[in-house]
């Protein structure tokens, strides 16, 4: 192989995407490299040209309504069922087709030619978006492209049929619905050259509790099928023919997980608490309103972050008052009474979703016009949410959560916001409910700093990990090459959590944790030691935490934050806690 070490035997590291252990055999998963025909047509010709693509649309339109129907007989979960469709209404959209076919009509280009096109060309318009959800829109129009370019070409998909005995998957890339496909066909664990810990791949393969490890530099080019492999998805640890010692590691490690694994069914509606009768209250991320059928089958009391985003999502206008007011009345509905706090939109300055209102599209959108930024900038936006809250909370407990917020100014002025829409909703004679409790995201550096001030003027605090870690650390979550930099367990990190929590528990004032820290078991007993009062997480990750939460004490740990902080490296800090929480360790990254 050109240029790649002997990886015969070897210890690969890559970004720790699903926790859990698995010892097998690799089953890789080579993608074709198709050359994409590129040529003009004659004018006469274009007609045929756009059927063909027509015709390569239908085709992957039927090959994803067969991937549903094929999930839906093993019970897909909620989430899966959302994203097959979203693939499904990128087929059908005109942002992406449009282009597609505006591409052959004005440049007179063959229809291969015209889609990859158009993937570049949507791509670059989600490039510099800070929001997950729209950054991994961009992956899904690639993979989208990839499956027209293959119905053109007249290639066939390289998920294989069936697997036979179970397998590690071993791949470059794969999407999603690939995961989603993968599923049910005796996987595991799968192991990528590429991907990152907030794809949708890896939140489905986090949902359906398969260990992976993405990002592991050209494993697709050193393993080969049939070699033995070993995966630890909490570590990003990948062992290409393990030796004797370590095989035997893993396999304890592998049996003492299905052990816990069928423990977490019996506890799913017992409460999290420690054994020292510390509760702390365990809730369900979500972006889509069928999600709240599984943060409840997992055990959730509630849906601590309700993300909103993909309401705004390819529009020429905002949603309506009307259109928020349905979807957070079924999410409520859905929610059978329990608590929900729905985030106000968060979004990145961009004319693809608010062309009708967006007059500028900035350079560096991370640190720019986005979330309560782009609010107060165009007052519209969350007038109508606001409206469309305050009408819904008429269903069910419901909290309101702002983003990003950096300072005093902004909360007085949503205060204001939820005055003038209370006002307006009064005068137009329609019942609401406008004494929500407001909370903020601490998320940036600015808003620990000042901690102790904001929390005298909001009702909870909701740490929003992921993003303070990008802006504390200065580092991009998504860049794969900065991935060992991007750690919850830096010391600066650490010390902030300690201030804010803090500076809530001086003002009387909740705090709860919602970034992707929190569905790590390592992290939740300290943070129950540390006070904090309840954690979000992808619901898929509640009986795991409530395991650990359950069989620890909270007493017997106290001591361990103090010290802690006493640390000056992420590798100290890491270290120590594999020192002396050995059983929680697992589900550390």
């Amino acid at each position: 192989m050109d240029n790649l070490v002997n990886y015969s035997r070897a210890t690969l590291t890559g970004i720790a995407v699903s926790s859990g252990t698995a010892l097998g055999r690799v089953l890789l998963i080579e993608r074709e490299n198709f050359r994409i025909p590129r040529y003009h047509i004659n004018a006469s010709l274009l007609e045929a040209e756009k059927q063909r693509l027509e015709k390569a649309i239908s085709r992957s339109i039927q090959q994803i309504d067969n991937i549903i129907y094929s999930v839906q007989q093993y019970g897909a979960q909620p989430e899966q069922q959302a994203l097959l469709m979203a693939h499904k209404m990128i087929l059908q959209d005109d942002l992406f087709i449009g282009r597609i076919k505006r591409n052959i009509a004005t440049q007179q280009i063959n229809a291969e030619w015209a889609v990859s096109k158009a993937v570049n060309e949507v791509g670059l318009l989600f490039e510099h978006l800070e929001s997950d959800y729209f950054r991994e829109r961009r992956s899904d129009i690639a993979f989208i492209g990839k499956r027209l370019l293959r119905s053109l070409l007249g290639h066939s998909s390289d998920i294989p049929a069936s697997m036979g005995e179970k397998a590690v998957v071993v791949a470059h890339d794969l999407s999603a619905i690939d995961v989603i496909q993968l599923a049910h066909k005796n996987v595991l664990a799968i192991v990528t050259a590429l991907g990152g810990f907030t794809s949708h791949a890896a939140i489905i393969t986090r949902s359906l509790g398969i260990p992976a490890v993405f990002g592991v530099s050209q494993i697709d080019r050193v393993a080969f099928d049939g070699q033995t492999i070993g995966v630890d998805g909490a570590s990003g640890e990948v062992f290409l023919s393990p030796d004797a010692q370590v095989e035997k590691r893993l396999s304890a490690q592998v049996a003492r997980l299905n052990e816990q694994r069928e423990q977490l069914s019996e506890i799913k509606d017992l409460p999290a608490v420690t054994e020292d009768g510390q509760v702390i209250h365990l809730y369900g991320n979500i972006e889509f309103p069928d999600e709240v059928q599984q943060v409840n089958q997992n055990g959730g009391e509630g849906i601590g972050l309700y993300r909103t985003e993909y309401l705004f999502v390819d529009r020429q206008d905002a949603p309506t008052e009307d259109e928020h007011y349905q979807v957070y009345r079924r999410v409520l509905e859905l929610s059978g009474g329990k608590e929900v706090t729905i985030r106000t939109i968060d979004l990145g300055f961009d004319k693809t979703f608010l062309a009708g209102s967006v007059s500028r599209v900035e350079n560096n959108p991370a640190l720019g016009v986005r979330a309560i930024r782009l609010c107060r900038e165009y007052p519209d936006l969350l007038r109508n949410q606001l409206g469309g809250i305050f009408r819904a909370a008429l269903y069910g407990p419901l909290k309101l959560l702002i983003p990003m917020v950096s300072g005093l100014e902004e909360i007085a002025w949503v205060r204001t916001m939820m005055s003038e829409v209370a006002a307006d909703l009064q005068s137009r004679g329609l019942p609401y409910k406008a004494d929500l409790p407001l909370g903020i995201m601490i998320e940036v550096p600015a808003a620990v700093t000042i901690a102790d001030i904001l929390a005298r003027e909001v009702d909870f605090f909701s740490l929003g990990t992921n993003d303070l870690i990008q802006y504390s650390l200065a580092v991009d979550r998504s860049n794969e090459t900065l991935a060992s930099i991007y750690t919850p367990w830096h010391p600066a990190m650490l010390r902030m959590i300690d201030r804010t929590v803090k500076a809530a528990h001086n003002a009387g004032i909740p705090v709860s944790i919602c970034g992707e820290m929190g569905a790590k078991a390592a992290f939740a007993i300290i943070f129950v030691a540390l006070g904090i009062n309840s954690i979000s997480m992808n619901g898929s990750a509640i009986p795991e935490v409530k395991w650990a939460l359950r069989h620890s004490s909270a007493e017997a740990v106290k001591h361990l934050w103090d010290e802690l902080l006493e640390l000056k490296s992420s590798e100290e800090i890491t270290a120590y806690i594999n020192a002396h929480l050995p059983a929680l360790s697992v589900g550390m990254r």
